[in-house]
């Protein structure tokens, strides 16, 4: 996959950070304490 302009990238950055903050926040539980 590509972004054809730097919106799309920057839509794609944000979508793929956002998933792997949620996903990985399931995961810490209490040790990750930034995340509160």
């Amino acid at each position: 996959m590509y972004a054809e302009n730097e919106k799309q990238k920057d839509e794609w950055i944000g979508a793929i950070g956002r998933a792997i903050v949620k996903f990985s926040s399931s995961f810490t539980g209490d040790q990750d304490d930034d995340a509160n």
